[in-house]
């Protein structure tokens, strides 16, 4: 299977997995946000069939039936004038608890090549209604309502998956979404204030840096401020350079400290590469912000950023605050540290993963845009991303 045949959509729903999996399997729930009528017989091998238009059907048989969790089932268009289901795939949704709500992950794997636009933006547009429908929301008008599942892959444009209205009527939504925007705020604000409400821990080992002041000790980073942020920017001794995504992040560096130095806060990467490879590369990328090396001590190890050679054999380690499996011997992260007037050094704060997703300006740029971060058709989210000095011009 050629990876970029996988289309890959994840929604955060703010209902658990029993409340959601109903709408994924009983036609009088699920008509509700497909808007379309459904057969399904829940039980592996079972069949399921989606009438599209009162012509064509979506039919399909279960692989996996674990409620409320996981389905897994194939996916074929049958169309009148075909004697046989055409364009086979298949539908992986995984329900994964996440606080109070549900992250819903769909994996669409095999969709042709001229189809991939197609499923992947007709999925964020039905995962949108379902949203909308579990908030108890109008789903709002069906602009594919209309539309055979054959024409599609000619006629589907970014148009098509949006209504064109009035600037009157552009307004209002406008304002709606205002209001939404402005709920998120100060959701985000109270986020943020009990993130500084976390107790700390002391940190009592004596790590020591390299970097460009010579070697320097872990209190010595903060540079005369009180607080200390720290990228942990992948980039292990043996590899030739850094990370290619946390490259990504790093453009998005130089210049900040000066201004966060004025807020009482230090600013540092660090890696485990030798020194000399880190200025080599900081070098090459044009970056002027302070990156140190953490080469021979245990400092990304204890952070949970970096991974034994016995963890890497086993292919799973405590990352995220959780036991997962890890792709690499080292992982991206974020850690804050305090540092109090007899000179002892907490640790704050720390996040990985998605966690750091917000340290991205260009992500959140895209993410103002019709596309979006336009990903879907990606093997994996970042897969498109390159060093600044390795696009094509």
């Amino acid at each position: 299977m050629d990876r970029n045949d996988v289309v890959v959509k994840e929604i955060y729903i703010d209902a658990t997995p029993e409340e959601v999996f109903p709408y994924l399997t009983d036609p009088s729930q699920y008509v509700k946000w497909m808007g379309l009528a459904a057969q399904f017989d829940l039980r592996p091998g079972g069949v399921h069939r989606i009438d599209v238009n009162g012509v064509d059907a979506i039919v399909g048989e279960y692989l996996e039936v674990d409620p409320p969790r996981r389905l897994k089932y194939t996916w074929s268009l049958v169309a009148q004038d075909q004697s046989a289901p055409q364009d086979a795939s298949t539908v992986e949704i995984e329900l994964i608890p996440r606080g109070a709500g549900t992250l819903l992950r769909l994996t669409h794997t095999g969709p042709d090549r001229a189809g991939r636009e197609r499923h992947a933006m007709g999925w964020d547009h039905y995962l949108g209604r379902l949203d909308r429908v579990l908030k108890g929301e109008d789903p709002g008008r069906d602009p594919f309502a209309n539309l055979t599942h054959r024409c599609m892959p000619e006629s589907f444009s970014m148009t098509q998956n949006h209504p064109v209205v009035s600037h009157d009527q552009w307004l209002k939504a406008r304002q709606t979404l205002l209001e939404r925007e402005k709920e998120f705020n100060r959701q985000r604000d109270e986020l943020s204030a009990a993130r500084r409400a976390l107790p700390w821990e002391e940190v009592t080992k004596n790590y020591i840096f390299d970097g460009p002041k010579g070697k320097q000790t872990l209190a010595e980073l903060f540079d005369g401020r009180s607080q200390l942020i720290v990228y942990h920017f992948m980039f292990a001794p043996d590899w030739e350079a850094g990370c290619k995504s946390c490259s990504f992040w790093a453009d998005n560096f130089n210049g900040i400290p000066v201004h966060l130095k004025h807020r009482d806060v230090n600013f540092v990467a660090i890696s485990r590469a030798p020194y000399s490879k880190i200025q080599a590369y900081a070098q090459r990328m044009g970056w002027s912000f302070p990156w140190y090396s953490s080469h021979g001590n245990a400092f990304n190890f204890d952070l949970h950023v970096s991974f034994t050679p016995e963890e890497q054999a086993a292919g799973e380690a405590y990352y995220n605050y959780e036991r997962r499996k890890i792709p690499t011997s080292d992982l991206v992260g974020i850690s804050v540290f305090y540092q109090d007037e007899r000179g002892k050094v907490f640790h704050t704060y720390s996040a990985y993963a998605r966690g750091v997703d917000m340290m991205n300006g260009a992500y959140h740029y895209l993410d103002l845009t019709p596309k979006g971060r336009d990903e879907a058709n990606q093997s994996h989210p970042q897969a498109w991303v390159r060093r600044h000095d390795e696009y094509d011009t």
